[in-house]
């Protein structure tokens, strides 16, 4: 088994700097690696169009996971997506956890001008459908059927 001392160094200290307790789901495969643990291929994304293209990459079905200090029980927040079967569906999936955990929607009365629904998209997708605030918890994909050992509670 291999042993980077320097690696886990590293991450504890990130996680110590930032004043945390607990490793987000990316720290946490980076302390597997560093020890050689065997854990499920993953990426994180930012935006539908590259939450498709991993998802395709890594192979269907796959599961998608908010990642956030903020967030540590991520089915009980509303952050798990299972048994995702299709790049379409994982494209919809990074905005519904966004809705779902971050209640991020927006609403104006009625009659809405064009301001204000260019205001609307702008706070929670820009219209290429990027996420608009990339420092928000983002979804971590991996393929579904394995167990992930990062990040605290799925």
């Amino acid at each position: 088994m291999s042993n980077d001392k320097s690696a886990v160094r590293r991450i504890l200290d990130h996680v110590k700097a930032a004043g945390r307790t607990t490793l987000t789901a990316p720290e946490a495969r980076g302390l597997c690696e560093a020890y050689g643990i065997a854990i499920p291929r993953e990426g994180v994304v930012t935006n539908a169009t590259d939450a498709a293209t991993l998802a395709a990459k890594i192979g269907f079905p796959v599961v998608m996971k908010i990642v956030s200090p903020q967030i540590l029980h991520k089915t009980e927040a509303g952050g798990v997506l299972v048994s995702v079967k299709w790049a379409e569906e994982a494209a919809f999936g990074i905005v519904g956890i966004r809705v779902g955990v971050l209640k991020d929607v927006m609403f104006r009365l009625a009659p809405a001008s064009q301001e204000d629904a260019f205001s609307m998209l702008a706070s929670i997708v820009n219209p290429a459908g990027l996420i608009a605030r990339p420092l928000r918890p983002l979804p971590v994909l991996h393929r579904a059927g394995t167990q992930s050992t990062a990040g605290g509670s799925s």
